[in-house]
This record gives C-alpha cells, structure tokens and sequence, in this order.
C-alpha cells in the first residue's frame, strides 16, 4: 500500500510499453518492479530497452524525492495552519486549532464513547467552513447520513448560514462501505488516485481494526502486523503528499488487570474503573502521529457516566485529558 502501489497507469510511458503493460495486467508499479528486465520482455512483448525504460519508470514513481529540513518545515507550518476544527474548544486549542493536515490522527475508545460521532463531527466542520471534500471509508457499517446532515446544520447555524442547504454540502463526502478485507485493501489501494482527480481535505476511515481483526486469525501476529505497518505508512503518506488529515478509530478490547502493560499510550478506563488497551498493538501504535483516547471517566473524577477525551500521544504537545461529550 506504499509507493509501490501507485497505478501505472499514472506513469508516463511509450503507448508501445503501455499498451504492453496493460496487456499483461500489469496495473500497478509494484507489479512491475517484481519482474526482471527478461520476464518484463517476454511478458509485455517488448524490446531490453523498452522493458529497462518500463522498470525506471515504475522505480521513478514509487520512489519518493528526497525533501530539504527547510521543505519539511514550510510544509509542516502550511498544515498546521489548515487545522480541522473537533468541535471539542479545549482540544482544538491544546492540539494547535484541531486534526492538522498533513498528519494522521487514531481515535480509540469501548463501543459508545462517540468515535463515529467525532468522525462525522470533524467532517461536518470541515464541509461547513470550505475546507474541502471529505473521503470517508465505512468499514464498520455505523455511518450515518442523517446525523452528518444534522451535524451540517447545526455548524452552519452557529455561523449565522441557516439559508444553506445541508444536502449540498453532503454531496462532497465519498463513502466507501467495502464488505470483508479483499474490497478494503482495494479500497485503500485506490484513495490515492481519488486524491489526485479530486483533493480532499479530510479522510476518514471507521475503523482499522474491523476489518484486520476479522481478517487475521490469532496465530498470524506476523501478517496482521505486516498489514498494519503497510497501512500505517500508506495513510501517512497521503497525509503527507496530498496535505490531507486522516482520522482513522480503532477498537480496544479486554484484557483486564494486563491493561497496565499497554502503558499510558494504550491504557483506556472502561466502566466502572475496568481497564482496557487498545487494539492492534505496538506496531501500529508506533505508525500514528496522534492518538485521541475516549473513554469512560474514572469515578473519582467526573463521577459516574461521565465521559474524557484523552490525548495519548502527540509529538507536537503535552499529553493532556478534557471532558468529552458527544456533540448534540
């Protein structure tokens, strides 16, 4: 899901070489690069010179240019200040003015804590104040049309905008619902040539860990982990290249008094103080740039019912817990 996976057909090639391509059903760059220059010849029907032409092509696009510190930095500024508001003041204000661009943002939390909601929440936000198309993959089934209208009209009654209709602004949000791990992985693979037709400002995904915990059994730890670095980068890059923030949620499950071996990055208070970790583990903790925590608060804080956002990691900010309440 890297470089390597960027369409061919986005290569610029001789028509002979591309037609050749094509008709050996080579689509992507990654297919390429796995062939020798004989296997390419004898394969697209072409000539040692055109198959080596074919090879850097396919090495040039997956390849990424190297950056200057001075590049990173003006992008890095450029994104921050092309923040996605949560709707949550306190946690727009810790983390800079919201989701930055450019960065790649997990939300956790127990079924009910609101991850969906804060999902439609930034994207409502984010349609409402022009920052541009949202791309929203469904891989949990939970999204919902109407309170995303909902959630548009509310934002833009608080900007004085009532006279706007809702359904118009919904129309800039792509959902893709893909059914088992095959259409996901597909689905991931073709995010970034939507990116390049049609930039968007904001890409969702509800949740990794449906489809990679329905997929991978629980003695293939090496190929879950595998697919989740992959995905981990895949994200990122598009962050990165398309100055797009990705907000992925991600589930957590029960491992009782063992929670407190996750530590601080993955610890998450269930009701009635029971503790929790996020899914996924270490490798994919490690890929994100933020992780958002919404749990239960514990008693002796907010008392019962009460509800905290938790920012777990940020290399940009302190570590730092607010009330959380699903937005209205």
């Amino acid at each position: 899901m890297g470089g390597a996976d960027r369409p061919l057909s986005r290569v610029t090639l001789a028509p002979r070489v591309a037609d050749g391509a094509r008709r050996a059903g080579l689509s992507t760059c990654r297919d390429v690069l796995r062939l020798g220059e004989l296997a390419l010849v004898e394969r697209c029907d072409l000539f040692l010179d055109e198959a080596r032409s074919l090879l850097d092509a396919a090495a040039a696009r997956a390849s990424p240019a190297p950056r200057t510190a001075l590049q990173l930095l003006e992008a890095r500024a450029a994104h921050e200040l092309r923040a996605l508001a949560t709707g949550c003041a306190a946690l727009d204000a810790h983390l800079g003015g919201g989701l930055r661009s450019g960065s790649l943002t997990e939300a956790v939390g127990p079924a009910g804590m609101g991850k969906t909601q804060l999902c439609l929440a930034v994207a409502a936000r984010a349609l409402v104040d022009g920052a541009g198309r949202v791309l929203y993959v469904d891989a949990e089934r939970s999204y919902q049309p109407r309170r995303l209208l909902a959630l548009i009209g509310d934002a833009l009654a608080a900007r004085g905008r009532q006279a706007e209709r809702p359904e118009e602004l919904a129309a800039r949000v792509a959902v893709h619902q893909p059914t088992g791990w095959a259409e996901y992985a597909e689905c991931l693979g073709e995010l970034e040539g939507e990116l390049l037709e049609r930039p968007a400002a904001l890409l969702v995904v509800d949740s990794v860990a449906a489809p990679v915990r329905a997929h991978f059994g629980k003695t293939e730890f090496a190929e879950r982990a595998s697919a989740l670095a992959e995905q981990a980068t895949l994200f990122k890059r598009l962050a990165e290249a398309h100055g797009v923030a990705v907000l992925v949620t991600n589930q957590v499950m029960q491992t009782g008094a063992d929670a407190k071996a996750a530590g601080s990055i993955g610890l998450v208070h269930g009701k009635d103080d029971h503790l929790l970790s996020a899914c996924l583990g270490n490798t994919w903790a490690h890929g994100v740039n933020t992780r958002l925590i919404l749990q239960c608060a514990p008693t002796d804080a907010l008392g019962p019912g009460g509800r905290q956002l938790r920012v777990a990691k940020d290399a940009s900010c302190a570590d730092a817990v607010f009330e959380w309440a699903i937005p209205a």
